[in-house]
C-alpha cells in the first residue's frame, strides 16, 4: 500500500491527514511543538458538521525516523516560508525520486520543489479549514472536505497524478487530475489576494473595497505576465455546490492569513501571495501597490504581535489615494 507522508499538519493538511486515514489511505504526519504532542497524546482530532473524530495517525517531528522511499508520496502543506528549508530536509533523508506535491496556496511553491526533487507535483487547494488550537482541526465544509485537483509540474498528467487524485478521493475529496495545474493555482492566488485584508482590516464597506482593490491589481498583472490563469468562471463551475461552509454562531474564523495572527505565530504568507504579485508586476515594470501595503501591513502586525483585524480598511484606502 501506498504511504502518503503529510508535512505540515495544520488547518489543511490536517484535513487532509485525517479523512485520508478514515477512507483507509496509510498516513503519516510530520508535525512540531504542542501540536505533534496532541496528535500522539489524543489523535489527530477533526470537527467538522458530521461530528468529531481522533485519528492515530503516526506523527512524527522530523522525516527521517519514517524510512521514506520512493514508494511513498509527500504532501507538503506548510506555509510557503517554511517550503525551502522542508524540502531541504526532505532531500537529506528521501531519495531523488520521491514523489512530492505542493498541497500550499501561492505559485512559488513548486519551482522551488522542482529544484531538489524531480517528480514534483502541484495541488490547487480549495479547503476551507482552521487550526488554532494543538491536535485540533475544524473542517469547515461538508460532506466534502474540500477540492484538491492535481498535476505534473511545469504541465501535464501522469501515472503518479492519476495516483495521487484517487488517493484524495479515498479521503472524501473531489479531486481531478489537471494537464495545467498552475493556471488553476494562479486564479485561486487572485483569491487569496484577500487573505491579508481578512487578516488586517476591520470588516466593512471599505475593507470589501481593499479587497476588490488587491484582487483587481493581481488579475491585470497575471494578465501582463503572459501566465495561464483559468477564468473565474471555471473555477465558479469546478467548485459548484461542493464547498458547503458551516459557521457556528460567536465563533471566530477567518483565512489562513488571519489564523496565523491569530495564534501569534510571528508571520504570514502574505509575502508570497500579495507580495508575489508586487515581483510579477515588478518584471513588466509595472506597480502593484495595494498588494504592496497589504503585504507589509500583514507583516508588520505579525511581528509586532498585534492582533488580526486590528488595522481600519479606510487608513489604508486613505494611503493609497482611494
Amino acid at each position: 500500500m501506498t504511504r502518503v507522508v503529510v508535512y505540515g499538519a495544520g488547518a489543511v493538511g490536517g484535513v487532509i491527514a485525517g479523512n485520508l486515514a478514515a477512507g483507509g489511505v496509510d498516513v503519516a504526519v510530520v508535525a512540531r511543538g504542542e501540536h505533534l504532542a496532541a496528535i500522539r497524546r489524543d489523535g489527530l482530532q477533526i470537527s467538522s458538521a458530521g461530528g468529531t473524530s481522533a485519528y492515530p495517525v503516526v506523527a512524527v517531528d522530523d522525516p527521517a525516523s519514517l524510512g521514506l522511499n520512493a514508494d511513498d508520496i509527500v504532501l507538503i502543506a506548510v506555509k510557503s516560508n517554511a517550503t525551502d528549508s522542508v524540502a531541504q530536509r526532505l532531500r537529506e533523508v528521501a531519495p531523488p525520486d520521491l514523489v512530492v506535491a505542493s498541497v500550499q496556496n501561492s505559485v512559488v511553491n513548486e519551482p522551488l520543489l522542482s529544484e531538489y526533487f524531480d517528480r514534483v507535483y502541484g495541488v490547487c487547494v480549495m479547503l476551507p479549514a482552521m487550526y488554532l488550537e494543538p491536535g485540533q482541526i475544524v473542517q469547515r465544509s461538508y460532506p466534502t472536505p474540500g477540492i484538491l485537483d492535481v498535476g505534473r509540474i511545469p504541465t501535464g498528467i501522469d501515472a503518479e497524478s492519476s495516483q495521487i487524485a484517487q488517493l484524495l478521493q479515498a479521503g472524501g475529496f473531489a479531486s481531478e487530475p489537471r494537464e495545467d495545474i498552475m493556471a488553476w493555482k494562479r486564479r485561486k492566488l487572485v483569491m487569496n489576494l484577500a487573505n491579508a485584508v481578512d487578516a488586517v482590516c476591520e470588516p466593512g464597506e471599505d475593507a470589501a473595497t481593499l479587497r476588490r482593490l488587491v484582487r483587481d491589481e493581481g488579475e491585470q498583472v497575471l494578465d501582463a505576465s503572459g501566465l495561464s490563469v483559468i477564468s473565474a468562471e471555471q473555477d465558479a463551475e469546478r467548485r459548484g455546490d461542493l464547498i458547503a461552509i458551516s459557521r457556528e454562531p460567536g465563533v471566530e474564523s477567518g483565512s489562513s492569513t488571519w489564523q496565523s495572527l491569530r495564534r501569534g505565530t510571528g508571520e504570514t504568507e502574505a509575502a508570497y501571495l500579495n507580495g508575489e504579485i508586487v515581483r510579477l508586476a515588478a518584471t513588466r515594470g509595472l506597480s502593484a501597490r495595494a498588494n504592496e501595503l497589504m503585504a507589509a501591513e500583514a507583516d508588520r502586525l505579525a511581528r509586532e504581535g498585534l492582533p488580526p483585524r486590528s488595522v481600519p480598511a479606510a487608513d489604508l484606502l486613505a494611503l493609497l489615494g482611494d
